[in-house]
């Protein structure tokens, strides 16, 4: 069964980037048609944040581009064009206002990703977007042009242009099953393998299980990898799990490991990033000056750090718990700070692609136009957001990549 629309437009993918892309696309007076096999549109939008959704983050263009892990250069264009300004302006405009954290990230006012997502859902509706709830399949060409569709119902539908705003294959249960690589694989173009990025590390040992759900904030990470090489150098905060580490500093780190084979690089902690390794050494010696007769970790608590952690330390550092402050030696001492400077632990591996926040990956910029976001390959096709090999730190750069490159393919899809 046909369908014809042969001037009209598809969206394939209702996520951010899409929803941008269609509602842009639809207020140049085209007749756009949003297609999404779920139910309801936005679903991943609605866990970014912890619901809160972290949607941009402040910087300039510059910023923006340096905070893109993969291909920054090639999103300089979309970002000039749409730009986090743009993104907040845009919001406002809509009735949305936005609150920005001390570390620049920049959320909702009211705290709820649904206003976001209803937001988008709104653009889409008032410039008469058209939902089509169905699997898009397959893409048609003729003569290397988009000619239509392909539904899982098994319809075909005629249309000019396509969109392709499918998502990676992070959290698969939202419909990101990576469905969009096969459609662009098919028409000629490179997928570069997909990998999980902003994900938590597995590491070896069962440290992480004696200190599951212990946090750390304001901390250094770094990871290290074959030859000793400094692959990531961050700071921010850290959650130990049942398996390993994860938090947004150890997100951002992952998805320096994704492509470089994470299984036996190291990762390490400074607790306190602020302090050169002497000054760490003399302020552990100023605490136990001034406490000389009570335990070491009752000298200790002025680090601030927690209890758990703090008694681990203690421990690898040949300090049994109960032991008088005057009592430390120099040498445990110095063991001491150079664990609270150098907490080393080996990578066993990046957890699954499932948990990942998003897919480092995808279509190859290379054949896409990084001004229009137009296949180099076939006339009439588009990308948009995670389906292309881009990936960012976490704090709202990657929603910041869906909503620059939907509108840039939006406002030039014919």
């Amino acid at each position: 069964m046909h369908i014809k629309n042969a001037q009209s437009i598809v969206v394939i993918g209702a996520g951010p980037a899409g929803m941008m892309a269609a509602g842009t696309a639809g207020s140049r007076g085209n007749e756009v048609f949003l297609a999404e096999k779920n139910l309801l549109p936005g679903r991943k939008l609605l866990l970014t944040g912890n619901g809160r959704c972290n949607f941009t983050h402040t910087g300039s263009l510059d910023d923006l581009v340096a905070n893109v892990i993969t291909n920054g250069k090639f999103l300089y264009n979309a970002f000039a064009a749409f730009s986090n300004r743009d993104t907040i302006r845009f919001f406002r405009e809509r009735g949305l206002s936005e609150i920005t954290e001390p570390d620049g990230r920049i959320f909702p006012s009211s705290g709820r990703a649904l206003d976001v997502l209803n937001t988008l859902q709104g653009y889409c509706r008032a410039n008469g977007v058209k939902i089509l709830t169905a699997q898009v399949t397959g893409i048609k060409t003729v003569g290397g042009r988009v000619s239509g569709v392909l539904l899982s119902n098994g319809k075909e539908m005629e249309c000019g242009s396509v969109v392709l705003a499918s998502g990676g294959m992070s959290y698969p249960k939202t419909g990101s099953t990576g469905d969009g690589y096969g459609m662009a694989k098919e028409l000629g173009h490179a997928i570069i393998e997909p990998a999980p990025a902003l994900v938590p590390i597995e590491v070896v040992g069962n440290l992480p299980l004696q200190l599951k759900g212990v946090s750390l904030s304001g901390i250094g990470v770094k990871a290290f990898g074959k030859n000793n090489r400094k692959i990531y150098q961050g700071f921010g905060d850290i959650i130990f799990t049942h398996y390993g580490i994860s938090g947004p500093a150890i997100l951002s780190a992952s998805s320096y490991l994704t492509h470089t084979g994470a299984q036996g690089n190291r990762i390490v902690l400074d607790m306190f990033p602020e302090f050169a390794d002497m000054q760490m050494d003399a302020l552990l010696r100023e605490f136990m000056g001034n406490a000389p007769a009570k335990s070491a970790e009752t000298a200790f608590t002025k680090l601030r750090l927690p209890s758990r952690f703090m008694d681990i330390l203690m421990k690898t550092a040949g300090i049994a718990i109960g032991r008088k402050a005057c009592e430390v030696t120099k040498e445990e001492r110095k063991q001491m700070a150079l664990f609270l400077k150098n907490f080393e632990m080996r990578i066993k591996s990046l957890r699954p692609i499932e948990e990942a926040m998003v897919t480092s990956g995808g279509v190859s910029v290379e054949e896409i136009n990084p001004r229009t976001m137009e296949s180099r390959i076939v006339k009439g096709l588009f990308f948009a957001g995670e389906v292309m090999d881009v990936d960012a730190n976490t704090g709202g750069y990657n929603l910041q990549i869906a909503f620059s490159t939907g509108r840039a393919a939006g406002s030039n899809v014919h």
